[in-house]
């Protein structure tokens, strides 16, 4: 199967970083790359064409979304999923999408995922953010992004094709993850993501947007779960 990156507008890129959130755990990689976008006023630029795509496009303002865009400025190209990639095409994906950003000297590959919460008790504003490189140097770079690294285990899907893409290609390749609640779209989540990349890049991204939502959700499940509990401990009705 193969996927095509089809540019809607040019621009001159200067040594651009890329920064991919497909959807995963919480959807904390996409929450964090839609808010990035759109804080930043991000132009979508191209986007990913494939029979692997699903005929689904979004409207906004009378206007096509397509399923799997690319936005950039000249320093910053972020992609934005909003479908998931079956696992099967995600190394075709992720060879496209480098041979592109690769011929605009792309110099740092970020991908942002959510990670099982490993620590139920820790609070909210305690969750940790890990990570993993492509390549000795890529590990350096982490490092001095101050992100712990990934002690072991395993990790599947576009996170895994980009970092192994990135080990071909010697280009230095990142995943940073954050816990995330698996059950639901996690924004707290994403506002650590996206809090470790202004640390590390200097996005300037206003994460408060991001926490209030995460309360909205929290109170939303929290009335469900609430419903669900009363509904469980109402009395049965006597039998006639």
């Amino acid at each position: 199967m193969s996927f095509r990156v089809v540019e809607i507008e040019g621009l001159k890129y200067e040594k651009p970083v890329l920064i991919e959130g497909f959807p995963g755990v919480g959807l904390a990689g996409t929450i964090a790359v839609n808010h990035i976008v759109s804080t930043l006023k991000l132009k979508e630029i191209a986007y990913i064409e494939s029979e692997a795509i699903p005929p689904l496009i979004g409207l906004r303002d009378g206007r096509i979304v397509h399923p799997v865009r690319i936005h950039a400025n000249s320093g910053l190209i972020v992609v934005v999923s909003d479908i998931p990639i079956e696992l099967k095409y995600a190394n075709a994906l992720a060879k496209s999408l480098v041979d592109w950003v690769a011929s605009k000297n792309v110099i740092l590959m970020i991908s942002l995922a959510g990670i099982a919460r490993m620590r139920r008790e820790r609070e909210e504003g305690e969750r940790i953010v890990v990570g993993a490189a492509s390549s000795q140097g890529a590990l350096k770079i982490l490092d001095d992004f101050k992100i712990k690294r990934i002690e072991f285990g395993t990790i599947v899907g576009m996170p895994t094709a980009m970092l192994l893409e990135g080990e071909k290609r010697d280009i230095p390749t990142l995943l940073i993850m954050a816990e995330a609640h698996s059950n639901y779209p996690d924004a707290a989540a994403a506002s650590k993501l996206v809090e470790v990349l202004n640390r590390a890049l200097n996005l300037g991204v206003d994460i408060k947007p991001l926490l209030e939502e995460a309360k909205e959700i929290e109170a939303k499940v929290a009335q469900l779960m609430e419903k669900t509990r009363r509904s469980v401990q109402r009395p049965a009705l006597p039998l006639v």
